[in-house]
């Protein structure tokens, strides 16, 4: 799952649960202010029990904005509720369907190319039932589209997954889908993270390789996974994950995708002091549009809570071997009553309300990197 994208705005987007009050607000990124300032907008839901995803959807109209997309539980209800970005001046989040009514977990949502260009693409959506990891699908073709499903894609999952859309697959077809899911092992006490995908030219699910191994312990937490533009465009795109281990430890993982090898690395942890993780809660890696105006490849952007917070860090892609460096934090992901704001950014109202002010605009051409298939990079 994700809980962070780059908008069409260019602003970095989330949405944050605080787990004590059961709130999951949108915060945004502030791309024009020098400072980049971190503000929080509305209020999604008073009632979720787990993390939420955020994807934009494609515009509906040419230079409008793409609506704003969330799936997050509440009970045993995995619930999709859009914002109609199409009126600036409108925050408002409505209810859109129960995906389902089962979910023990978070979901982890994308939109697929399947229906284009004739129309906007598909929702798609995995969540855990139980230990069946399931797929739900959302068909935009038609005039009144209805979640439909579940078709389980296996039957051992110990979390929540992490779904994107692929550039692998079968010419004139759909990319496929790729699954990275925390999984119990039979016979052992462990888990590991593994890998699943689906060939969208037969619409089968395959077991594919095991991401972190059993020896990284008992418990591995909350996944997330892009596809990168490392390796493109000779090659498609290598595979990232990051995932925190028994040890709380919060990993990057990568995969090459340049047919050399199957194997996933491990590469540096993304907080270097080790078992920072005290108390493991959602994490988000998205690759950003910044650097690539110079030719770069785009940065990573991570949101991650160590222990009580969340917290900002990123990679700058520009140079091969550089640092994750942290950046401010956030929000308290367990806040007081009075949700006081963390930083003294976010004290300012002026210049949230201007900031706000600004994105109230007439729409704008789309310039960012919204989170457009078949490369789920957003």
């Amino acid at each position: 799952m994700s809980m962070l994208i780059e908008s069409d705005w260019n602003d970095l987007e989330c949405v944050l649960w605080h787990s004590d009050t059961h709130v999951l607000e949108h915060w945004y990124r502030d791309q024009s202010d020098p400072s980049q300032p971190w503000y929080r907008s509305t209020t999604i839901s008073t009632r979720a029990t787990g993390p939420g995803c955020l994807i934009q959807s494609s515009p509906i109209a040419p230079n409008e904005h793409g609506d704003f997309q969330v799936v997050v539980p509440e009970d045993n209800n995995l619930v999709h509720y859009r914002r109609d970005n199409s009126n600036g001046s409108d925050q408002t989040w409505t209810l859109d369907a129960i995906v389902s009514n089962k979910a023990t977990g978070a979901g982890s949502m994308i939109q697929s190319t399947y229906g284009t260009p004739n129309y906007p693409g598909n929702f798609e959506v995995v969540v855990p039932e139980g230990s069946n990891l399931v797929h739900y699908s959302h068909d935009n073709s038609q005039p009144n589209p209805q979640w439909s499903g579940p078709t389980i894609i296996m039957d051992s999952a110990v979390g929540s997954a992490a779904l994107i859309q692929s550039t692998f697959g079968i010419p004139n077809h759909p990319g496929n889908f790729e699954v990275v899911v925390p999984s119990h092992i039979s016979g052992s006490y462990n888990n590991q993270l593994q890998h699943y995908y689906r060939d969208n030219s037969n619409m089968q699910w395959h077991f594919g390789e095991a991401v972190l191994d059993q020896e990284y312990g008992l418990y591995i937490h909350s996944p997330s996974l892009i596809q990168s533009t490392y390796g493109t465009p000779t090659y498609p795109g290598n595979f990232e994950v990051i995932v925190v281990d028994s040890w709380g430890n919060l990993l990057h993982l990568f995969k090459p995708n340049n047919g050399s090898t199957s194997k996933w690395y491990i590469g540096a942890n993304i907080i270097p002091e080790k078992g920072e993780i005290a108390n493991p809660g959602p994490n988000a890696l998205i690759q950003s549009n910044y650097n690539q105006s110079e030719g770069m490849t785009g940065n990573f952007e991570v949101i991650t809570v160590p222990t009580d917070s969340y917290q900002y860090w990123h990679r700058d892609n520009g140079q091969a071997g550089q640092p994750w460096i942290p950046g401010p934090t956030i929000t308290n992901a367990y806040p007081p009553s009075s949700r006081t704001p963390v930083t003294d950014l976010h004290e300012d109202t002026q210049r949230a309300s201007e900031a706000q002010a600004k994105r109230n605009l007439s729409p704008l051409p789309r310039t960012g990197a919204v989170y457009t298939p078949p490369i789920a990079l957003k």
